[in-house]
């Protein structure tokens, strides 16, 4: 099993031109079908945000049981959304591992790091204490979030047999039958919660490498203070 972190052959400027402009590490292979309520027949099919677009008002829980307005949680400070596929997924795992190695330098920018998965709050406390996870984690077990992003998609059957054959059962991972994911995706929001830089990728195994995660931020922040002068 290896992870592959996109992004260190990626050219990125830090300047003036680059921090006035969203940069988008998204990849579509296909233009897509439509969504059915949200979700979409396949990972490779889903259509996410565009940069620029302000995040939709959207409920998740936290690990306690409470529910939470995403927008109340991010608006004011520039934030970073993790979606993850679950605690049982090894590459999700290792991307939070190299999370971890900068989010020390990602608050001292001033960013919180939110990770967003349809694991039930149960399983998000047990992932953060096993973890000694310090960022902020809440459950869209509906995929309610998942499905406002653009990034939920239908898992076929096929890959619901090889996935038991793990051991993983997205039925008790979520506590519902629905058979749904959200395609791995990295959102950079400012402090009004505006997308300012997303990475979305159909292969699972592929995500985006921590160093461009910073840069990232860093060209936020310095876009949004260029913009005030």
């Amino acid at each position: 099993m290896k992870i592959i972190f996109v992004g260190k052959w990626l050219v990125i400027s830090l300047s003036f031109a680059l921090s006035l402009v969203s940069c988008s590490g998204v990849v579509r292979e296909t233009q897509g079908r439509e969504a059915g309520n949200g979700v979409y027949p396949s990972a490779k099919e889903v259509r996410p945000l565009l940069n620029g677009t302000q995040i939709p008002d959207v409920s998740l829980v936290r690990s306690d049981g409470a529910r939470i307005s995403l927008r109340a949680l991010v608006g004011g400070k520039p934030s970073i959304l993790v979606f993850y596929r679950g605690s049982w997924c090894p590459f999700c795992n290792l991307q939070f591992a190299g999370l971890g190695r900068v989010q020390p330098d990602i608050e001292k920018l001033g960013f919180q790091l939110i990770g967003i998965s349809p694991d039930t709050p149960e399983k998000e406390t047990a992932f953060s204490a096993s973890k000694i996870i310090p960022y902020v984690l809440l459950s869209d077990s509906e995929l309610t979030a998942a499905k406002a992003f653009g990034i939920a998609f239908q898992v076929d059957p096929d890959t619901i047999k090889r996935m038991e054959g793990f051991g993983v059962s997205l039925d008790s991972a979520t506590g519902h039958s629905l058979h749904q994911l959200p395609v791995p995706a990295v959102f950079v929001l400012d402090k009004d919660g505006v997308i300012n830089y997303e990475y979305v990728n159909p292969d699972f195994k592929y995500r985006l490498d921590p160093a461009v995660l910073m840069a990232m931020a860093e060209s936020t922040l310095n876009g949004n203070a260029a913009l005030k002068k």
